[in-house]
């Protein structure tokens, strides 16, 4: 078989039956992750995806497994305001306060909703 050449931003490599890839993102930082498929023309479409994304000059996209429940709200609360969607409003009603016995990092997503709002609500935008 005959061997690849290895890009020098980044490649891709077997670990198991699982392919990984390996890239460097624009400030020079090694990033590892797993494509999560046995196939290697999808990790390969995953690397691609990275490299585009540092070509358009994004930081590294983040990986699914340690993404906080937390910041996607956040992040669909802003996508909502970028937007301009009536619905916004309606977002904050959506979820429920955590139990007292669940530790939440940074509070949770009704505590960063209430103090947004508290934020936008002040005459000088601060609170």
């Amino acid at each position: 078989m005959k061997r690849r050449q290895r890009r020098p931003e980044g490649c891709v490599y077997r670990r198991g039956q699982i392919f990984w890839l390996k890239w460097a993102d624009a400030l020079g930082r090694i990033h590892y992750r797993s494509s999560g498929s046995p196939d290697r023309e999808a990790a390969e479409n995953a690397l691609r995806d990275e490299l585009k994304r540092k070509a358009d000059g994004l930081a590294a996209s983040p990986d699914p497994r340690h993404t906080l429940v937390d910041d996607l709200l956040t992040a669909l609360k802003d996508r909502y305001r970028v937007e301009g969607r009536r619905s916004l409003e309606r977002l904050g009603g959506r979820c429920r306060a955590p139990a007292p016995d669940v530790p939440r990092r940074g509070g949770g997503p009704c505590e960063r909703l209430r103090r947004a709002a508290l934020c936008e609500s002040a005459p000088d935008g601060k609170s």
